[in-house]
């Protein structure tokens, strides 16, 4: 019968800023070298988490937390599929 060791990263499932899930995979891939993700994509943007924001460094774009505006587009996004883009 296997013993199935503690996962060391089972304390670090969420994301330190939003407390938001993140998953093993984009915390290896954008977070910090001890595997933390710093923002994540439910309180950050892509192009941030792209060029560091995940691992907690400072990044050119605006962040979406303090320029509401910047959230990628999510409500003319919405209103495009809604009335098929005749209302812009």
């Amino acid at each position: 019968m296997a013993v199935r060791l503690p996962d060391s990263d089972s304390d670090r499932t969420t994301c330190d800023y939003c407390e938001a899930h993140v998953t093993a995979h984009f915390r290896r891939t954008y977070g910090t070298e001890d595997r933390r993700a710093k923002r994540c994509p439910v309180c950050d943007s892509w192009p941030r988490i792209e060029h560091g924001s995940a691992r907690g460094e400072a990044v050119d774009h605006p962040d979406p937390q303090e320029y509401n505006a910047r959230t990628g587009g999510k409500e003319l996004r919405r209103k495009c599929v809604a009335d098929g883009g005749d209302g812009l």
